[in-house]
């Protein structure tokens, strides 16, 4: 209804309509494929909107929309190259483009925190997509700007659940297991922040569910990190689930290797 509303809006409707798609397809979709989908269609209509306005992004009036949009379309690209396998984020373009949107809302606003955080979240997954020699010599990643990174947004503002998220997130693609309990204690901080809306709620609501996903891991599964997830990309493909609706259980590794030694049909239980 959101998306829907801010459509009919025109211009000044667009932002709140693509956040709104944005929010409904990584959170309450059902199935994978409309998930993709619909952040697919969030990225076009904002690659062909700033196609249309980019020569005012200078005028002061417009920067700040400017940037938002950036940051919506990294965001959107970004939830794209997170579920497609190191191929096909190569072939797509992915991380380049997320780049390229980054460094535009960053260069407006050097400190808005949740660009420092998908910056520095974009290094971690381009780590884990291509590894740390490749990363930093084809895209300039480096594990410091990953730390530095979410340490800089969280001077500005710590009360963000997706970032903590995030953060635990980075710190597994990037070291592993080594700092798995540091992640624990991210997850659990945006577990705890109190939301001031409903976007915050189902970013809360979504580290829970990717804690006792990770929890799972650490603590059942005997296979590598890379293993795992490749069982879970799996288990998505097979399913069409979107493991990042929070309304659906966890993704638990060692139920879903299970049922498939049994031969019983895939499903998973909490």
């Amino acid at each position: 209804a959101a998306k829907d509303y801010g459509v009919q809006l025109g211009a000044y409707g667009k932002l709140p309509a693509y956040l709104a798609q944005c929010i409904q397809a990584l959170y309450l979709t059902e199935s994978r494929e409309v998930k993709l989908e619909m952040l697919q269609d969030v990225a076009n209509q904002i690659a062909d909107y700033v196609d249309e306005i980019q020569d005012m992004k200078d005028e002061p009036a417009f920067r700040e929309d400017y940037m938002v949009l950036r940051i919506g379309y990294a965001f959107a690209i970004g939830r794209l190259a997170e579920e497609a396998t190191p191929m096909e984020a190569l072939m797509n373009n992915y991380l380049f483009k997320v780049s390229r949107a980054l460094d535009d809302a960053v260069e407006i606003d050097p400190e808005h925190p949740v660009a420092l955080a998908m910056q520095a979240a974009k290094d971690a997954n381009i780590i884990r997509v291509v590894g740390k020699l490749l990363g930093r010599l084809t895209f300039g990643a480096r594990l410091s700007r990953v730390e530095d990174g979410f340490e800089a947004s969280f001077a500005q503002v710590d009360d963000l659940a997706i970032v903590h998220y995030e953060f635990a997130n980075s710190l597994i693609y990037v070291n592993r297991n080594r700092d798995i309990y540091r992640a624990f204690e991210e997850f659990n901080k945006a577990i705890a922040i109190h939301p001031k809306s409903a976007m915050e709620a189902l970013d809360s609501m979504y580290a829970a569910k990717r804690f006792k996903e990770i929890q799972d891991y650490y603590l059942n599964y005997k296979k590598s990190f890379r293993s795992f997830e490749r069982e879970r990309r799996e288990y998505m493909e097979e399913t069409d689930e979107n493991l990042y609706n929070i309304l659906k259980p966890a993704f638990l590794v060692s139920e879903y290797v299970k049922h498939k030694e049994q031969g019983k049909e895939i499903s998973m239980v909490n």
